[in-house]
């Protein structure tokens, strides 16, 4: 079974030090996005939401699962040297965006980055016969 290839590194926020929508993500026919937020050293604090949009217009928040500890939340408050991994499942969504919606720069930014896995075109039946499991 070939493998999936990933999109491509994408920036969504680039060192911003202000509020924004920044860059949108085309994930249409995407299934799962994996995203890294940084906060440079010298932020004082920030907050990224997670956002996702169906028609191109009207955005909702997104739940992304942290890589570290598994928790789950629609927002994430940066802070100075933070490298945070996200994993968000964006399945049927149009953009995917991470809103800087709250920031005190002082002499810190925050960056993120993103990389989309694309929909599988295998059953998922495919994957449980790969991993070593049969059918009944």
């Amino acid at each position: 079974m070939p493998g999936l290839l990933a999109t491509g590194l994408r920036t969504l926020q680039d060192a911003v030090t202000a509020t924004g929508n920044g860059n949108l993500f085309d994930v249409a026919g995407d299934s799962a996005i994996a995203l890294r937020v940084v906060g440079a050293s010298g932020l004082s604090s920030g907050t990224v939401a997670f956002e996702g949009t169906i028609d191109g217009s009207n955005f909702d928040a997104v739940f992304a699962t942290r890589s570290d500890s598994l928790a789950v939340a629609t927002t994430y408050a940066v802070s100075a040297d933070d490298d945070v991994l996200f994993f968000v499942n964006i399945a049927g969504l149009m953009n995917f965006r991470a809103r800087v919606s709250a920031i005190s720069a002082g002499s810190g930014s925050i960056t993120v980055t993103g990389q989309a896995v694309p929909n599988s075109p295998y059953p998922m039946s495919t994957f449980v016969q790969g991993m070593g499991a049969h059918d009944a």
